[in-house]
């Protein structure tokens, strides 16, 4: 069930009940206060009754010249009086009862006075008048009994008076009062479903909203509509939407990277394998090999499982890199400088390949064995990237809280759309070229792991058959001499 409908069904409810209540309180309340006038009525008409026999007997005395009337001549003018018991008011029968229970007189309906549901007749005074309302034939009628006193004479006195009205009017109000209540309680509550549904209505364009992420529209947005409470729901999942579009972004991007390295690699892989496989079955199936054959046989041989070797090797110094712990120390630049001198100069002077290094003697925080190999892949390339004879510059510079290296070259440079994509793992712009200079496209994509392990930047610019400048820029050490400086 929807919302809207619980809480179109639970108002209607509590509206009924609350209308119930407030109505059948004030029936009980006019019903009370009218039943309450026609005890004041009955009471009324006791009190009139009574004295209007205590006068008779009087002007019964006055006019026959006796100080006292025998009981004869009292029960006679009761008995006269009660039978014109109308003339006093509005009454259905009257009934006197005397000490020992005899019936002194009676007029109109007497078989509806029952003395059993009355007090007793010894409890009667002529001080209150006790009631009772009792219903007979689908009518109601209203039992009042006092007592008065006629020469020392206790007389009970019992009369009827017919209340059907004042009942049947609270029973029609009552039915009046249900329907008014129920029309009333259903008017409100539509009213009320109305606005209900009008103030939930940005839930369901929500809710919409959020069914369309959940099929996988991670674009669609929630609109900013309704309340305030609203707006902020739909800020909050607009934010998670635009996560959750952002990460299925990079795990799409992650998904195509890993396919197109593991395409990449399949295919570098398959080249050299192919070689070694042909060139050996030719050495082991041919039967007359000579030197020459041999010789370039087995060169092809060498040179593809060079090819292999050095393809494995970057594969699994790029995997080591993005798993490995960094052991930090900090580096003295010009010392590192001068063993990766040591080292390629032997590779770089069979080419003539001149390499200067300068720099300020400056220092950085990082892994050794990573730094080394990160000017080694960027030596590397550049001498690939070179003409015999050519030139590659190492320097090193402070520039503000940075320390940045540099590897220049005045090579082949690159185009810009290679620009764009050189540190793509297995990504080659001269494939020929690159594997003739023992090249497998992993050497950038390793310096830039390995630069972004240290919380540095990388930045290369090429001009196409100029050269190439590769920056990799490092938070600064900081010496002694310069923290004192900055104290001061």
């Amino acid at each position: 069930m929807k919302l809207k409908w619980k809480i179109f069904l639970v108002s209607l409810l509590f509206i009924m009940a609350a209308v119930a209540v407030t109505f059948v309180t004030i029936l009980n309340v006019t019903l009370e206060r009218s039943v309450g006038a026609d005890r004041e009525s009955a009471a009324s008409y006791h009190g009139y009754f009574a004295s209007s026999v205590s006068g008779r007997i009087l002007y019964k005395q006055v006019s026959e010249g006796v100080s006292v009337l025998g009981s004869t001549e009292i029960n006679a003018a009761i008995r006269e009086i009660a039978l014109d018991f109308s003339s006093f008011g509005d009454a259905e029968a009257v009934l006197l009862v005397d000490e020992r229970g005899k019936s002194v007189g009676n007029g109109g309906r007497t078989e509806l006075v029952d003395t059993t549901i009355m007090p007793k007749r010894t409890e009667l005074t002529d001080v209150d008048c006790s009631t009772v309302i009792y219903g007979a034939e689908d009518s109601s009628y209203l039992v009042a009994a006092s007592a008065f006193f006629i020469h020392g004479q206790k007389i009970a006195m019992y009369s009827v008076h017919d209340v059907t009205d004042t009942y049947r009017s609270f029973e029609e109000m009552s039915r009046f009062g249900i329907a008014v209540s129920l029309l009333s309680a259903f008017t409100v509550s539509v009213v009320l479903l109305a606005i209900t549904a009008a103030l939930l209505r940005p839930i369901n364009t929500l809710n919409r909203s959020l069914g369309q992420i959940a099929c996988g529209n991670y674009a669609s947005r929630a609109p900013m509509t309704g309340g305030t409470e609203f707006r902020e729901i739909a800020g909050n999942v607009n934010i998670m939407a635009e996560a959750v579009e952002n990460n299925v972004h990079r795990l799409e991007n992650i998904a195509e990277s890993r396919k197109q390295f593991t395409d990449s690699f399949a295919h570098e892989m398959k080249t050299p394998l192919t070689s070694i496989l042909c060139y050996g079955d030719l050495l082991r199936i041919k039967r007359e090999v000579s030197e020459a054959e041999r010789l370039e046989y087995s060169g092809v041989i060498v040179e593809e499982a060079k090819r292999l070797k050095a393809l494995s090797a970057k594969l699994l110094e790029l995997a080591t890199t993005e798993s490995a712990s960094l052991e930090l120390e900090r580096i003295s630049l010009s010392e590192l400088f001068s063993e990766i001198e040591s080292a390629v100069r032997p590779i770089l002077s069979g080419r003539s390949i001149i390499l200067t290094v300068t720099g300020e003697g400056g220092s950085i925080m990082g892994d050794k064995d990573l730094i080394r190999s990160l000017i080694y892949n960027l030596i590397d390339n550049a001498q690939k990237a070179s003409s015999e004879g050519g030139e590659i510059i190492l320097s090193e510079k402070s520039l503000g809280d940075k320390t940045v290296i540099t590897v220049s070259d005045r090579g082949i440079g690159m185009t810009d759309e290679v620009l764009k994509r050189v540190c793509e793992p297995f990504f080659m712009a001269d494939k020929s070229r690159s594997r003739k200079a023992g090249g497998a496209g992993l050497g950038l994509s390793l310096c830039a792991e390995i630069v972004r392990r240290h919380g540095g930047e990388i930045s290369i610019d090429s001009v196409h058959g100029k050269g190439t400048q590769v920056s990799v820029s490092f938070p600064r050490e900081i010496t002694a001499e310069e923290d004192r400086e900055n104290e001061k």
